[in-house]
């Protein structure tokens, strides 16, 4: 009876972190939606300061990723050095049961590296969209110069 009520508290104390990683993941998969939906719909090439607000919010997001995962990890240390914690493991250990122990587990781990790898991907991103902003800008340049000389040629004609 006491393992099952220290199990139910310690899966209590667990839920904040992971609800905030879920949350977290939730609002980065909707800017990617939306960043693919104006993708499809050629908004940037139509309006390129927008390639630049992605930039900034690219880079701002995977700086964000730090904070996000230092309060990832300090959350579940302090979930794993509580005394519910620590009461739990010695039942388990007293009853010969593996794998419970209070310390970070592989799911822990892989979430806090595909964090470090958000950062990287995101301020990558944010350094692709400034180059795809000088290249769209570079074409409409290029794209206006033979609008003009079109123009010019016609007007010769004439």
């Amino acid at each position: 009876q006491r393992v099952k009520e220290l199990d139910q508290l310690f899966h209590q104390l667990k839920r904040p972190p992971y609800i905030f990683a879920m949350t977290f993941g939730g609002v980065l998969m909707t800017y990617a939606c939306v960043m693919f939906v104006l993708g499809v719909f050629r908004a940037p090439y139509r309006w390129p300061p927008l390639l630049l607000g992605e930039a900034l919010l690219s880079l701002l997001i995977g700086l964000g990723h730090i904070p996000a995962i230092a309060f990832y990890f300090i959350k579940m240390q302090e979930t794993y050095s509580s005394p519910i914690c620590k009461e739990r493991e010695q039942m388990y250990n007293s009853k010969g049961h593996k794998g419970f122990d209070c310390t970070f587990n592989g799911a822990d781990i892989a979430g806090g590296l595909f964090g470090v790898l958000g950062v990287f991907i995101f301020i990558f991103s944010a350094v692709l969209a400034v180059r795809a902003f000088r290249s769209v800008r570079e074409l409409k340049k290029q794209n206006t110069n033979e609008i003009n000389d079109y123009e010019t040629g016609l007007n010769r004609l004439n």
